[in-house]
C-alpha cells in the first residue's frame, strides 16, 4: 500500500481548513512539530480510514471537540492500481453512525467498489491491500513507545511474542481445534459402544417375538373368515333395511301431502265465498249509474267556469306582484342615494370641524420657531464653552506633566545629595579621589539646585490648583448649558409635529372640496338615473293594466263552494268504474276456483289410495327390524375380536421389523467406531504438529536466521559495523541435562558479546530499531504484500547527537528499500536532516499542515 493523498475534516485536533497532504512527490519525509500539535494524529487518520481502527476507545472520540461530524479521504496505490477510501463519522444522541465508501480509479474517474454493508466493504479493502491492521502496525508502522515491543520482553517470552508477531496464533487455534476433534471422536466412540450394548440387549428378544407371532396366526385367520361371513350377511340385510326406510319416508311424505290437500280445500272454499260477496257488492254499485253520470256532467261545467275565474285572479295577482317588486327596487335605489348623500354630508361636517379646530396650529408654529432660534444661540454658546474647556484641559495636562517632572527631578537630586554625603573615597563617576572641600562644594550645589526645584514645584502646584478650579467652573457651566439645550430640544420635536398637523389640515381642505363636488355629482346622478326612470314608467303601465281587468270575486266564491259540496262525485264515479271492471274479473276468478276445487278433490282420492298401500307394506316388514339389530350386534363383536388380534399381530410384526433395523444399524455403528478411532488418531497427530514444538517451532527456527541477517545489515549501517546481533533459541538447563526453549538476543560490540538487556538506552534503541525494521520486512513478505511504506513515530529523543546522526544515516541507508519513509519527531534540529518536511502547527482553528 502506497499513500498518495490524505484529506482531513474535524479529525481530532484538525479543523475544517486543513491543507491536503500530497504524498505523490514525497519519498523520505520528516513530520515535525511540537509535542501535542497532532503529528501522530495524521498517522491515526490513515489507520482509521483504511481499517476503521485508532488508539481511542470510541470513534466519537476522534471527532474534534465541539463538532458533530468528521471525514477522512485517503488515496493510495496497490500494484500500480489507484484507490480511494472515504470514511465519515457522525455524532448522535445515541452513539453515532459511520459511512464507508471504497472507490477505484478507472479511466481518470473514480468508480464505486462499495459493498452493501460496511463489514463487506472493509473485507474488500483488506483483500485489496493484503494487510490486516495488526500486520500493518507490527510492520509498516513503528508506533510511539512500541519499538521495543519484541526486544523489551523477557527472553523466555520473546519466542511467544515472535509467534504472535508472525501470526502463529493461527496454528494454536488449529491445534486447539484438532484437540476438540479428538475429544469429539472419543465421545462419539464411547456413545457408539454404549448404543451397541443397548442394541445387542434388545436383539435377544427376537426369538420370543417370532414364537408369539406363529401362535397368533391361526386365531387371526379364523377371526378374519368369520368377520367376512358376517359382513356379507349384513350387506344382504342392509338392502331390506334401505327398502324399509324408503317406505317409511314415502308414508310420511304421503301423510303430509294429504294434510296439505285438505288445507288447500278449506282455503279454496273460503275464497269461493269471498268472491261471491264481492260480485254482489259490485252489482249494487252499478244499479245507480245513470243518476251518477248526470250529476258528474253538471260538476264538469262548474269546474270549467272556476278555471276561467282562477286564470283572471292569477293574472291580477301577477300584476300586483310585479308592481310591488318595481316599487321595492325603486325604494332601494332611492335609499342607496340617500345613504351615500348622508355619508358625504357627515364627512363634510367632520372635516369642517377638524379644520376649524386646527386654526391654532399656525400661531403655535410661530411660537415654536421663536424657541428654536433661542436654541441655536444656546448651541453656539455651548460650542464656545466646549472650546474653552478643551483649552483648559490641554494646559492642565501640560502643567501636570511639568509638575510631575519637577517632582521626579527633585527626588533624584535628593537621592544624589544623600549619595554624596556617603562618599568617603573615590568618586563613583570618575573614580578619582575626592577631598572634603570638594565634597562640601558639591553638597552646596545640590542644596541650591534642590531649593530652586522646590520653589518651581510650589509655583507649579499653585498654578495647577488655580487651573483646576477654573476647569471645574467651566465644566459646571457646560453641564448647566447642556441641560438647557436638552430642555430646548423638545421644541424641535414639537415643530415637526406641528408641521405634520399643518400638512394634514391642507390635505383635509382638499378632501372637503372633493366631497362638495361629489355631493353635487350625486344629486345629478339621482335625477338622471336610467333605472329609476325605467321603474317609474313600468309602475305607470302596471297600474293602467290592473284597472282594465274584469273579475267577479263573489261569483268565484259561490262556484268554489258548490264544487267543494260535490267533490265526492269523483270518488263515486271512480268506484263505479272499478265495480264495472272488477265484476267481470270476479266472475272469471270464480270459474277458475271451481275448476281447482274439482282437481284438488281428485288428487286427494289418489294420495289416499297410495298411503293405504304403503302402510300395508310397512306392516309386512315390521318384524325384520329386530333381525337386523341382532345381526348388527354379532358383527360388532366379531369386529372387536378381529381388531384386537390384528393389533397384537401388528405390534409383534412392528417389533420384529424394528429389531431387523437395529441389527442393520448395529453393523453400521461398528463400522463408525472403527472410523472414529482412525480419525481420533489422525487429529492427535495434527494437534502435536500444530503445537509449539511442531510447525510453530519450525517456522520460528526458519525465520530467525532471516531476521538476524536483515537486523545485522541495518545495525551495521548505524554503528559502522561495530555491533552484531545473534539470536539463540535454546540454552542448557542448569540443574539437569537437556535444553530450555528461549530466545536470547546476544549483541557483540568492541567490548565483547553480552546480553541485550545490558546495553544503554541509546544503544538499545539502535538494536530495537534494526530488529523492528527487519521484522517489518519479514511480516510484509509473509502477508503477501510488498512493504512500500515505513512509518517511524519515535526514537530520536533517547539518542545523543552521534546516535541521532547514526540513526538518520541508517534511515537514509534503507530508503531505497521503501517507496516512502515517514519519520515523526519534535526535535527542532532534525528538521533539516531529511530532504522533505511536513510541518504541523496548532492554532485557534486547530492543527494545520505545511509541506516544506
Amino acid at each position: 500500500m502506497l499513500p498518495l493523498k490524505l484529506e482531513l475534516k474535524n479529525f481530532m485536533s484538525y479543523g475544517l481548513k486543513v491543507q491536503p497532504v500530497d504524498f505523490a512527490e514525497l519519498n523520505l519525509v520528516v513530520l515535525s512539530g511540537e509535542n501535542g500539535v497532532g503529528k501522530s494524529s495524521l498517522l491515526e487518520a490513515i489507520t482509521w480510514a483504511v481499517w476503521g481502527k485508532a488508539r481511542v476507545a470510541s470513534d466519537n472520540d476522534l471527532i474534534r471537540i465541539g463538532q458533530i461530524e468528521m471525514e477522512v479521504i485517503f488515496d493510495f496505490e496497490v500494484d500500480e492500481e489507484k484507490y480511494r477510501i472515504i470514511r465519515k463519522r457522525q455524532r448522535k444522541s445515541r452513539g453515532g453512525a459511520t459511512i464507508l465508501e471504497f472507490q477505484g480509479l478507472k479511466a481518470d474517474e473514480y468508480i464505486s467498489l462499495t459493498e452493501p454493508t460496511i463489514k463487506d466493504t472493509q473485507e474488500k479493502i483488506i483483500n485489496t491491500i493484503k494487510l490486516s491492521y495488526e500486520t500493518f502496525v507490527n510492520s509498516a508502522f513503528i508506533r510511539q513507545g512500541h519499538a521495543d515491543e519484541f526486544t523489551g520482553k523477557k527472553a523466555a517470552d520473546r519466542k511467544a511474542i515472535l509467534g504472535e508477531i508472525l501470526g502463529l496464533y493461527l496454528y494454536d487455534e488449529l491445534a486447539q481445534k484438532a484437540k476438540e476433534k479428538v475429544r469429539i471422536f472419543e465421545s462419539t466412540a464411547s456413545s457408539l459402544n454404549l448404543y451397541i450394548e443397548q442394541i445387542e440387549g434388545q436383539l435377544k428378544a427376537r426369538a420370543d417375538l417370532e414364537e408369539q407371532s406363529q401362535k397368533l396366526e391361526p386365531d387371526f385367520k379364523k377371526a378374519e373368515t368369520e368377520l367376512k361371513k358376517l359382513e356379507q350377511q349384513q350387506a344382504d340385510l342392509q338392502a331390506k333395511v334401505a327398502l324399509l326406510e324408503s317406505l317409511k319416508s314415502q308414508a310420511t311424505k304421503l301423510s303430509a301431502e294429504t294434510k296439505e290437500l285438505s288445507d288447500e280445500e278449506a282455503a279454496l272454499a273460503s275464497k269461493h265465498k269471498d268472491l261471491q260477496a264481492k260480485i254482489s257488492t259490485a252489482k249494487q254499485v252499478l244499479a245507480g249509474k245513470e243518476l251518477l253520470e248526470k250529476a258528474f256532467r253538471e260538476l264538469k261545467e262548474i269546474e270549467k267556469k272556476i278555471e276561467i275565474l282562477r286564470g283572471k285572479k292569477e293574472k291580477l295577482n301577477l300584476i300586483a306582484k310585479k308592481r310591488q317588486e318595481a316599487e321595492d327596487r325603486k325604494s332601494k335605489l332611492l335609499h342607496a342615494f340617500e345613504v351615500r348623500q348622508k355619508e358625504l354630508e357627515s364627512k363634510r361636517e367632520l372635516l369642517k370641524n377638524q379644520i376649524k379646530a386646527a386654526e391654532q396650529i399656525s400661531f403655535d408654529l410661530q411660537k415654536v420657531k421663536k424657541q428654536l432660534a433661542e436654541l441655536k444661540t444656546l448651541s453656539q454658546n455651548k460650542d464656545s464653552l466646549d472650546a474653552k474647556i478643551d483649552e483648559r484641559k490641554t494646559k492642565l495636562n501640560s502643567l501636570q506633566a511639568a509638575w510631575e517632572k519637577l517632582k521626579a527631578e527633585g527626588k533624584d537630586l535628593k537621592q544624589k545629595q544623600e549619595d554624596a554625603k556617603k562618599l568617603k573615597g573615590d568618586c563613583p563617576t570618575c573614580h578619582q579621589k575626592i577631598s572634603a572641600e570638594h565634597l562640601e562644594k558639591v553638597l552646596e550645589n545640590y542644596e541650591a539646585e534642590l531649593q530652586q526645584k522646590r520653589l518651581q514645584y510650589q509655583k507649579q502646584e499653585i498654578e495647577l490648583q488655580k487651573m483646576g478650579k477654573e476647569l471645574e467652573n467651566l465644566l459646571q457651566k457646560a453641564a448647566d448649558l447642556k441641560q438647557e439645550i436638552l430642555e430646548a430640544e423638545k421644541w424641535q420635536r414639537e415643530e415637526g409635529r406641528l408641521q405634520g398637523e399643518l400638512q394634514e389640515v391642507k390635505q383635509k381642505k382638499l378632501l372637503l372640496n372633493a366631497i362638495k363636488d361629489e355631493l353635487a355629482k350625486l344629486q345629478t346622478e339621482q335625477k338622471n338615473n336610467a333605472e329609476l326612470l325605467e321603474l317609474g314608467a313600468e309602475l305607470h303601465k302596471l297600474k293602467a293594466e290592473e284597472k282594465i281587468q274584469v273579475y267577479d270575486e263573489s261569483e268565484h266564491s259561490k262556484l268554489e263552494k258548490k264544487l267543494k259540496e260535490n267533490e265526492s262525485l269523483h270518488e263515486k264515479r271512480a268506484a263505479l268504474e272499478r265495480a264495472q271492471s272488477q265484476e267481470e274479473l270476479y266472475e272469471q276468478n270464480l270459474k277458475e276456483l271451481d275448476e281447482r276445487q274439482l282437481a284438488n278433490q281428485a288428487k286427494q282420492q289418489k294420495v289416499k289410495l297410495e298411503l293405504e298401500s304403503t302402510l300395508l307394506k310397512l306392516a309386512e316388514l315390521k318384524d325384520f327390524e329386530k333381525e337386523f339389530a341382532e345381526q348388527q350386534d354379532l358383527l360388532t363383536e366379531s369386529k372387536k375380536a378381529y381388531q384386537r388380534l390384528q393389533s397384537e399381530r401388528s405390534a409383534i410384526l412392528e417389533k420384529l421389523k424394528h429389531l431387523e433395523n437395529l441389527a442393520r444399524d448395529l453393523a453400521e455403528k461398528k463400522k463408525n467406531i472403527e472410523g472414529s478411532l482412525k480419525d481420533k488418531s489422525l487429529y492427535e497427530e495434527l494437534a502435536v504438529a500444530f503445537g509449539k514444538k511442531g510447525v510453530q517451532a519450525m517456522i520460528i527456527e526458519s525465520v530467525v536466521p532471516e531476521i538476524e541477517i536483515e537486523t545485522n545489515e541495518i545495525l551495521g549501517r548505524m554503528t559502522d559495523n561495530q555491533m552484531q546481533v545473534k539470536f539463540e533459541l535454546q540454552k542448557p538447563k542448569k540443574a539437569s541435562e537437556g535444553t530450555i526453549e528461549t530466545l536470547e538476543i546476544m549483541v557483540a560490540d568492541s567490548v565483547g558479546t553480552r546480553n541485550y538487556e545490558l546495553f544503554s538506552g541509546g544503544e538499545a534503541f539502535r538494536i530495537n530499531f534494526a530488529i523492528r525494521v527487519a521484522l517489518s520486512k519479514l511480516l510484509a513478505r509473509r502477508a503477501g504484500a510488498r512493504l512500500q511504506l515505513l512509518v517511524i513515530d519515535e526514537g530520536f529523543g533517547s539518542q545523543d547527537q552521534i546516535g541521532r546522526d547514526h540513526l538518520v544515516s541508517a534511515i537514509n541507508s534503507i530508503k531505497d528499500d521503501f517507496a516512502k519513509i515517514m519519520v515523526v519527531t519534535h526535535i527542532e534540529e532534525l528538521k533539516d536532516a531529511f530532504p522533505q518536511r511536513i510541518e504541523v502547527r496548532k492554532g485557534d482553528e486547530g492543527s494545520t499542515l505545511k509541506v516544506a
